[in-house]
């Protein structure tokens, strides 16, 4: 039976989705406060970070499809990839207030 290297660590899917959310809101609250000149800058950081967010969690709603399918067969968890997939980084920038971060311009405010 292969074994995995971080088993009991407790490092698991859930974790890695807070991590990547707590920083996707460091670098947008970041983005926000920055001037004209960082601004692109902490632009493609935030997007990079929604990028990796969208994995994260891609990755968990996977693993539950699976974990369902081998126990259920079909599930409503195929619906929830299915939206995940469709908004992509701009519903999760959205979801943050981080939708400027995507067309970095002069502040609005």
């Amino acid at each position: 039976m292969a074994q995995w290297a971080g088993q009991y660590t407790g490092r698991t899917h859930a974790t890695a989705d807070v991590d990547a959310e707590s920083l996707l809101v460091r670098a947008i609250a970041a983005f926000s406060a920055a001037d004209a000149e960082t601004r692109v800058r902490h632009a493609k950081q935030v997007v990079r970070l929604a990028k990796r967010l969208l994995t994260v969690r891609r990755r968990r709603l996977k693993a539950r499809v699976e974990d369902q399918q081998a126990i259920h067969g079909a599930t409503d968890a195929d619906d929830d990839l299915r939206r995940l997939d469709e908004g992509g980084i701009a519903a999760i920038l959205a979801a943050y207030g981080g939708l400027a971060a995507l067309t970095p311009g002069p502040d609005p405010r």
